[in-house]
């Protein structure tokens, strides 16, 4: 009976009161393992993992458009509008441009133009415009060159250039996604160039 009261006054428990309080112990061990566990998997169900986008470089982007359907949209500030539509395969380009009410079938072969509607070689199909930057090839090829600014939202990603071009300002702004060209806008002395390029 002293030793009990001993060992009450000592702080030293009896062997049956040490085993009570280590089941105790590990039953609110479990409990509190068993918690974590369950809000682990409820925060993973809730916050999925962003999946990481991985966009392609944009030389390897455009090199993959070798065979091609375009749209080009020319528009100046007086509201006047050209449209070259067509495709590319095999190095030879045929469309239709059609500028107001006037339009024309065209195919380019070798750096000759004919107009395929009146069966007729033409020097003039692309008038004073951008006609270089007509092909993907050639905008990759000069833009290689320039410092360019780059920004990313969700799956999209944006490549903006600024330099001069005939003694004036051009700005190419290049969107992609992944792997493909969404759209080029190409702005230059008071002409806006909306070009599609999709790949066959």
């Amino acid at each position: 009976m002293k030793e009990k009261i001993r060992n009450k006054f000592l702080g030293v428990s009896e062997p049956s009161d040490n085993r009570l309080r280590s089941a105790i112990i590990l039953a609110v061990w479990m409990v509190l393992i068993t918690i974590l566990i369950f809000y682990i998997r409820a925060y993973n169900v809730n916050h999925p993992k962003e999946e990481t986008i991985t966009f392609n470089n944009l030389g390897d982007i455009f090199s993959t458009y070798k065979d091609y359907e375009y749209e080009i949209t020319i528009s100046d500030i007086e509201d006047n509008v050209v449209t070259y539509k067509g495709t590319m395969k095999n190095t030879i380009d045929t469309g239709i441009k059609t500028k107001g009410e006037e339009s024309i079938s065209y195919k380019v072969e070798s750096n000759i133009i004919l107009d395929t509607t009146n069966n007729v070689e033409i020097d003039n199909l692309y008038d004073d415009y951008l006609a270089y930057f007509f092909l993907p090839s050639n905008i990759y090829s000069y833009v290689s060159y320039l410092n360019g600014e780059e920004k990313e939202d969700k799956n999209i990603k944006l490549y903006t250039y600024k330099y001069i071009y005939d003694d004036k300002d051009i700005v190419f702004e290049i969107e992609t996604t992944y792997d493909k060209l969404n759209n080029i806008v190409i702005s230059h002395d008071d002409k806006i160039y909306n070009i599609k390029f999709i790949k066959i």
